[in-house]
């Protein structure tokens, strides 16, 4: 059997020509749209499936790639965290070893607020020579505080020249 389409009348249509056995030929002719109105239906369904799978994949890709990414991100996180935290304790370690070394030094030292004169911190030392007892009664007073008037008035003129100096200043 062959087939041809062809065109009647402004409608389309599809021909089927057979040989038969008598020699004669049969010809069977009907719309296009009637002859393929069976497959419609199925191939619709295939198309609208096909889209729905697409669909569904894209959506599964985009959300499978936000988990991936969003793990990355909190395990970059846990490790910057951890390395803050190693960091942290080290420096609360020479923190402490610090504090323990001028705590126990014989040489006197100290820190101040620059504006308000106030002790922040000193050591055993300084405590003793401003005549307490321990560093905590030194902190929260100023010199004119702790010391007689001229020995007060040289350490704040030596916090004056310190604090307008680049540099180092040491002073006795």
């Amino acid at each position: 059997a062959s087939s041809f389409h062809y065109t009647f009348g402004g409608v389309k249509k599809l021909a089927v020509r057979e040989k038969l056995e008598n020699g004669m030929r049969l010809y069977v002719s009907v719309p296009l749209s009637e002859a393929y109105q069976d497959l419609q239906r199925p191939i619709l369904f295939m198309i609208l499936g096909s889209l729905l799978l697409f669909l569904t994949v894209i959506i599964l890709s985009v959300y499978t790639v936000r988990i991936i990414h969003r793990q990355q991100e909190e395990k970059e996180l846990r490790v910057k965290l951890e390395k803050e935290a190693r960091s942290l304790k080290e420096l609360t370690e020479l923190m402490g070893s610090m504090s323990t070394l001028l705590s126990n030094m014989p040489a006197m030292s100290f820190s101040k607020d620059a504006e308000t004169g106030v002790y922040l911190a000193c050591n055993q030392a300084f405590a003793e020579y401003a005549g307490k007892s321990s560093p905590e009664e030194v902190v929260g007073l100023t010199d004119h505080q702790l010391f007689d008037q001229a020995t007060a008035d040289h350490f704040v003129e030596g916090d004056q020249k310190a604090l307008a100096m680049d540099g180092a200043y040491i002073f006795f």
